[in-house]
């Protein structure tokens, strides 16, 4: 029996790796990941964000944040503006073209899995998220 667990578990691995690589999920880490985690957190915003905010929400150092956030601004995906009350901190934003960016990062993404899902049929998908649940669960169990 437990070379059977062996087996499936290196079957698993190998099906995972594939997918992650070939797969939407595999895009979806430069989205939620780094600086597309951060584009993403203004994009949802929708307003100006201070870093520390942007720290504390992502789970992040202010110093990665302030590092993303210049790498960010050098390629005009965020501007940088005077926060209105201490006049010596900055807020972020999304730039018009970082906005478009995300967007169409997130759209391609969209079409992508809604196609995937409508070739699996309704009742496949319902499985798959129950069984992602349930792995979730267990995961978080131990």
């Amino acid at each position: 029996m437990k070379e059977k667990y062996e087996d499936l578990k290196n079957e698993l691995i190998q099906t995972l790796s594939h997918f992650y690589s070939h797969s939407p999920i595999g895009q979806l880490d430069s989205i939620l990941e780094g600086e597309g985690s951060v584009l993403l957190y203004l994009y949802n915003r929708k307003e100006e964000v201070n870093p520390s905010e942007i720290s504390e929400a992502l789970g992040i150092t202010k110093a990665r944040v302030t590092a993303i956030s210049n790498a960010l601004y050098e390629k005009e995906f965020i501007l940088f503006h005077k926060n209105e009350k201490d006049k010596r901190k900055i807020n972020l934003m999304l730039s018009p073209l970082g906005e478009a960016m995300i967007t169409h990062k997130l759209e391609m993404l969209d079409k992508r899995i809604i196609s995937i899902l409508e070739d699996l049929g309704i009742e496949k998908t319902e499985m798959l998220i129950d069984i992602l649940n349930e792995i979730q669960k267990i995961i978080t169990r131990e």
